[in-house]
């Protein structure tokens, strides 16, 4: 609600207030140029070594030479009284909890007079301004000097505003030129009108109208959007789209802060929330979510038959994301990195049936034997795993004798297969952890001129180095991966509490002990690029899924994001060599699928924050969930929850649940004497052994050991 002026700097900084006089004061007020000049000092009495008339003694003076004694004990009471008015020292921490609103006005107040010696009264009066809501008023006088009401519609309130005038004029602090009110309305002209939570007036000045001039007509861009207030941005955004917005906040203060919502076109529904320590923080926090929203779909459509393959897979990826987080704050949405997987059939545009966001992994004192948390919470997992669930309730389906996008295999009798007019497509909006990331972002436009063509299936660098005969191979689907370092290839694993990857020791075995990580010892989990090339090679439909539907591959890989042909497809199939073809049970293949970039991308935002939280999604379900990717578990605002344990939807045993499911309605009896996790995954020979072929070859060719979690992780019954 204030903010200081310059010559209050002082105010904060200086390490000793002047004595206060008991007969002349000085006071800095709203006008002044100091905020609390200094004050003369204190008139005690008589020189020490007099003795004057006692107050009420009508004779003649008695002043007279005094003794030693007498002198000392004088001199010992003036030194008394002098340490007992001095001022105490002001803590800045009491002015800026007061300016932050994290302090309540009449105790700041309150104290700030007691440690400067000043006698300050409330008293009730009538309101200057009386309205039907504002019914009381009160009054401050702070030694001897009266300060402007305070109105409210209960007597404290009224006292809270009375203190914060008289304390905002004591500390010659300015009122913003944005108003702490509840509800701010912008109409269709971008003409700004407050509106308390009460309608009425609240005591403190404010504007109630603003009229704007008309912007001009060129297109608001994400650069400027940056460098301005973002209510101003979205103020006049939304006055050259003729869309009236509301800006309100809540009363009072959450365990995150206030809460600030942004509705347009007069929907009761938010497009953004966003929490602040103060109304005015989260406002304009609410309102930089809110441009980033609308931006995103006011953007300019390319032509259809401009739009790439990756530029339609992104595009239906983004417009799905933003039409779930609709009215669910951003902080919530987790939405650093997010990734989907978009169901194609035939030459349709395509279905996202999938989808993830998140960047963190769980901490080593999360960890469960029950099944019930997610260890690995990066986007790329996080919407792997929606998918897998999504192909559970299409099996379910198909055994059911509903539609489906499974039908029987012709090659192998009991499962099913993919339909074979349906495509999936994976898009993630930047580069892989891991391998996949290993380059330097300034290597990608080192080379490119501006007479240079375009093509999403390589990065600038490569557009130039490779040349048009280099360029064409890879359109045809030829993978010209990248090996210059002797780091290219490795595994690597992602840090427990941070971001990033490091490598592991080509020669040595990591085994992960219950009780070692319990201990203390770093928890180990493979990076996202190791895990797609997994998935490359065993499908994403993952061991359990395996006993009822052949391996699904992904068709095509698409970033928004640091993009690089060469590393990417290192990374994700070209490190493993073409002999496991030969090597891997009859069904399983190396996967080489198309990789591409859009043609618009966004530059990261290096300032953005690492947000802790997740997003999942998958077509079977209509309502999102929210984990919080240090727990592996879902938050209670969640708008899908399992229950009180907060177990997600996605966890191991969810999808042991519904692998017994499945096994009932299939028929497969046998797969039911599985007596825990582990062992259902065990019964499952031919991926077991894929799985131990994809491990071996990665350890031949040095790349390093393939690490999992602790064995008590899988032996969870239910």
């Amino acid at each position: 609600m204030w903010r200081t002026g310059a010559p209050n700097q002082n105010l904060l900084e200086n390490d000793d207030f002047p004595s206060l006089g008991t007969s002349q004061t000085r006071r800095a007020t709203k006008k002044s140029s100091a905020a609390l000049q200094s004050y003369p000092e204190p008139v005690v009495g008589p020189p020490v070594g007099h003795v004057t008339q006692a107050a009420g003694d009508t004779s003649e003076s008695l002043s007279r030479p005094v003794k030693k004694s007498e002198r000392a004990a004088m001199q010992q009471v003036v030194s008394q009284t002098l340490k007992t008015h001095r001022p105490k020292k002001i803590p800045p921490e009491l002015i800026q909890g007061f300016i932050d609103g994290e302090k309540n006005p009449v105790s700041a107040l309150m104290e700030y007079s007691a440690m400067s010696r000043l006698a300050t009264t409330f008293q009730e009066c009538a309101p200057v301004n009386p309205s039907l809501g504002m019914r009381f008023a009160c009054s401050c006088t702070v030694d001897g000097q009266e300060f402007p009401q305070g109105q409210g519609k209960t007597k404290k309130e009224a006292k809270t505003n009375a203190a914060k005038n008289a304390f905002t004029e004591l500390l010659n602090l300015e009122v913003d030129d944005e108003p702490d009110a509840s509800k701010v309305l912008y109409d269709a002209l971008g003409r700004k009108i407050v509106l308390n939570s009460d309608n009425s007036d609240s005591g403190i000045k404010v504007v109630t109208t603003m009229d704007r001039e008309e912007s001009n007509n060129k297109m608001l861009t994400a650069a400027g959007a940056l460098t301005r207030n973002p209510i101003s941005v979205l103020q006049e955004f939304c006055q050259k789209k003729r869309m009236p917005f509301t800006i309100s906040a809540s009363d009072v203060a959450g365990p995150d802060g206030f809460i600030a919502s942004i509705c347009v076109n007069n929907e009761e529904q938010p497009i953004a929330q966003a929490p602040g320590k103060t109304k005015k923080e989260a406002k304009r926090l609410a309102a930089d979510n809110a441009v980033q929203f609308l931006m995103q779909l006011d953007a300019p459509q390319m032509p259809e038959e401009e739009a790439t393959h990756f530029d339609k897979v992104a595009s239906c990826a983004h417009h799905k994301l933003y039409k779930l987080l609709q009215g669910i704050p951003e902080y919530l949405a987790g939405r650093k990195v997010m990734s989907a997987f978009v169901l194609q059939k035939d030459e349709e545009l395509g279905e996202v049936v999938a989808l993830g966001t998140g960047n963190t992994c769980i901490n080593g004192d999360g960890l469960s034997m029950d099944g019930r948390v997610i260890n690995d919470s990066h986007a790329e997992v996080i919407a792997r795993r929606a998918l897998v669930k999504y192909f559970y309730s299409e099996a379910k389906n198909f055994y059911q004798g509903n539609a489906s996008i499974f039908v029987e295999s012709p090659c192998t009798p009991g499962l099913l297969s993919l339909h074979p007019d349906i495509s999936i497509h994976h898009y993630i909006s930047t580069a892989p952890c891991g391998d996949g990331a290993l380059f330097s972002p300034s290597e990608l436009h080192e080379y490119i001129t501006e007479d240079e063509g375009y093509t999403p299936f390589v990065s600038d660098r490569e557009l130039v180095l490779l040349g048009e005969e280099g360029v064409e191979r890879i359109e045809n689907g030829v993978h010209l991966p990248t090996f210059t370092s002797d780091a290219h290839g490795n595994l690597r694993t992602k840090i427990e509490t941070g971001e990033g990857t490091i490598p592991l020791e080509k020669n040595q075995e990591y085994v992960q002990t219950w009780d070692g990580i319990i201990q203390g010892k770093r928890l180990r989990t493979m990076s996202c690029s190791d895990k797609i090339l997994r998935w490359n090679v065993l499908g994403v439909q993952g061991c359990l899924l395996s006993h009822f539907i052949e391996p699904v591959y992904i068709t095509s890989v698409t970033l928004g994001n640091l993009f690089d042909h060469g590393h990417l497809s290192r990374a994700v199939c070209c490190r493993m060599p073409e002999v496991v073809n030969t090597l891997l049970p009859e069904g399983y293949m190396l996967n080489h699928p198309y990789l591409g970039r859009v043609t618009l991308y966004d530059a990261p935002r290096g300032c953005e924050k690492t947000n802790t939280l997740c997003v999942n999604w998958s077509l079977d379900h209509d309502k999102i969930e929210i984990c919080d990717g240090r727990t592996g578990k879902s938050i209670e605002t969640s708008p899908f929850r399992t229950g009180e344990s907060g177990a997600s939807r996605l966890c191991k045993a969810g999808f042991l649940h519904r692998y017994r499911e499945l096994s009932k309605i299939s028929g497969k009896q046998h797969l039911l004497g599985a007596g825990n996790y582990l062992d259902a995954k065990k019964l499952n020979a031919k991926y077991e052994e894929a799985k131990k072929t994809f491990r071996d070859l990665i350890k031949e060719r040095g790349y390093g050991h393939w690490v999992t979690k602790p064995v008590e992780q899988g032996l969870f019954k239910k």
